[in-house]
């Protein structure tokens, strides 16, 4: 079944796979070496060895391009994710930029390890962009200011990735102008320069769009599950990995597909999915509360204090965790991000009177009754 999908796929999307070529600088000869990859891939009765050995001849095979190494292990990668995702390109229409966006944003490694802000140009150049909070203004041809210092890129098809640590925020203006935040411990992928369709991005973990206007050019954000389409609005996107992703509309109107479901959003409204549950609407939110993160302050009314823990713990890169007979506690009022941890949890302590404890590398809050 799995290889009937692959060779339906090459037969039906040869469009697309000229564009995952051009994305990642492949010569024509190395056509047949991505083919032979995803068949193996799917080929689930070869014995281990075999398959071993099959890996081993392709890797050997594959011609390096002029410029751009890629790696075997991205080969394999990209194969496995093109697999997963072929036949739901194959049920459900879609742009070769969004094939290759997807399938590229699924194959980065988790960047676990990073302590500063990562710009990456392309699949080879990384940067690094040290600070607590980092601007990237793009220009119409897709070269990238950070501060006094501009890089320009060789390939404009070449996906971007801007990874923000725990600790650390970033806001980036693309090339057409749309503005986007991002919260701690989250990325954003994208083309250097949009296509004359469709503006499209990937997102994991959470980020705020201003998106600029043009109705000749659809705006669209991908997560693991969700789709939203927009022409010009403002919304927050929240698509951290184990946790329910919401967005949730400021201004404008956006469409939220996942799935087989759509869902429209009109100002004030959010929807969230949960694994293995329908869609949730709300109307009526205080769209202040899923935003002001972007302006450095959380605002909570009511808020579960596990739930607000989890936002400071990725914003200052710091363990803090509730008790169990803390667990149902909620906080109401404004935390001032700018002030220090501890000024922080001092805040809500005095509020909550809870004790704020150390153990172990971790910050405890623990009810005082």
């Amino acid at each position: 079944m799995l290889l009937f999908i692959v060779n339906r796929f090459y037969a039906a999307q040869k469009q697309q796979l000229a564009w995952l070529k051009k994305l990642l600088g492949l010569r024509d000869a190395d056509s047949s070496q991505l083919l032979s990859i995803l068949s193996a891939a799917g080929n689930e009765k070869l014995p281990e060895d075999e398959k071993a050995a099959l890996w081993t001849r392709i890797e050997a095979g594959m011609k390096q391009p002029v410029k751009r190494r890629i790696r075997p292990m991205f080969w394999k990668a990209a194969a496995a994710v093109i697999l997963t995702a072929g036949a739901t390109w194959l049920l459900w229409p879609s742009s070769p930029t969004q094939q290759a966006l997807v399938a590229y944003a699924m194959s980065l490694p988790a960047d676990s390890n990073l302590t500063e802000t990562q710009l990456s140009l392309g699949a080879q150049r990384n940067i690094l962009l040290p600070g607590k909070q980092t601007q990237l203004r793009y220009s119409d041809s897709g070269a990238v200011q950070s501060g006094d210092a501009r890089y320009v890129q060789d390939n404009q098809h070449a996906f971007n990735t801007l990874n923000v640590p725990f600790g650390r925020i970033a806001k980036v203006t693309l090339q057409d102008g749309t503005q986007v935040w991002l919260n701690a411990g989250s990325r954003l992928v994208y083309p250097a320069t949009f296509s004359n369709h469709a503006r499209e991005v990937y997102v994991s973990g959470e980020a705020y769009f201003e998106v600029a206007a043009n109705n000749a050019q659809p705006f669209k954000v991908y997560t693991g599950d969700v789709t939203v389409n927009v022409l010009g609005t403002s919304f927050n996107v929240s698509a951290y990995e184990q946790e329910a992703q919401a967005i949730t509309l400021v201004a404008g109107k956006v469409n939220v597909e996942a799935g087989a479901t759509q869902v429209t959003l009109t100002p004030g409204e959010q929807v969230s999915y949960a694994a293995q549950q329908q869609p949730n609407k709300i109307s009526g939110t205080n769209t202040d509360a899923y935003t002001s993160w972007k302006d450095g302050i959380i605002i909570a009314d009511h808020t579960p204090l596990h739930a607000i823990l989890k936002k400071l713990s990725r914003y200052y890169n710091h363990t803090i965790i509730v008790n169990g007979q803390s667990g149902g506690d909620t906080f109401s009022g404004r935390l001032d991000l700018q002030k220090s941890l501890d000024e922080v949890l001092n805040t809500i302590g005095q509020t909550t009177d809870m004790d704020i404890n150390r153990q172990a590398g971790r910050i405890i809050l623990e009810s005082k009754r």
